[in-house]
């Protein structure tokens, strides 16, 4: 799809990357408490929504993130891997 072409598919991606701050905020914080379905609960919604929206990455990082989390697996490095696909599409 081509976000760049239709100019209300470009506004409704620029709305959700304005939230990418906010959203990695949280994501800080929930790990910082160590509060991992808060974790899960952010990274499921990212998972589902960033692909729709054009950011495959982002979408990627947060499934590996929830993945993790399901399987007991998830460390650090899968949100800091989160944390930077955030921070490079902002």
């Amino acid at each position: 799809m081509d976000w760049d072409a239709d100019p209300e598919l470009r506004e409704l991606r620029a709305r959700f990357a304005a939230t990418f701050s906010e959203r990695a905020e949280a994501l800080r914080e929930a790990l910082a408490r160590g509060d991992r379905e808060r974790l899960r609960q952010l990274a499921h919604a990212l998972a589902g929504a960033a692909g729709s929206y054009g950011y495959g990455v982002i979408g990627d990082a947060a499934a590996a993130l929830e993945e993790g989390l399901a399987g007991g697996e998830a460390d650090a490095g899968l949100v800091a891997r989160l944390l930077a696909q955030l921070d490079q599409a902002r």
